[in-house]
């Protein structure tokens, strides 16, 4: 019983020259398979990141800094006058006349 195992294992630890190269392109094969697969994860990975990125980002809202109503009464010359005034005389007094503003708009 003995013997047969000390052969078994001498016959697969020897190899001509031949057999050993298989086996080295046996473990090639496999390791570039799986760079492969690692690979292919990776690019996916990445472009499942960046469409969570660009899904995050393309919001179909409206980003108005200022109304539409504020937008009129700066567009008309008197009124943006007026406004500048009102602002002017916060800048130097802290406090919002906010009869003036009303009257304003």
């Amino acid at each position: 019983m003995k013997l047969v195992i000390v052969i078994y294992i001498k016959t697969f630890f020897t190899f001509d020259k031949k057999q050993q190269y298989d086996l080295a392109t046996l473990m090639k094969n496999k390791k570039t398979i799986l760079n492969r697969i690692f690979g292919l994860l990776g690019i996916l990975s990445l472009v499942a990141i960046i469409y969570y990125v660009y899904q995050a980002l393309n919001t179909d809202t409206e980003t108005n800094v200022i109304s539409d109503d504020a937008l009129k009464a700066i567009q008309d010359p008197d009124t943006a006058d007026k406004l500048r005034e009102a602002v002017d005389d916060y800048h130097h007094t802290r406090e919002w006349d906010r009869e003036k503003l009303e009257s304003i708009l």
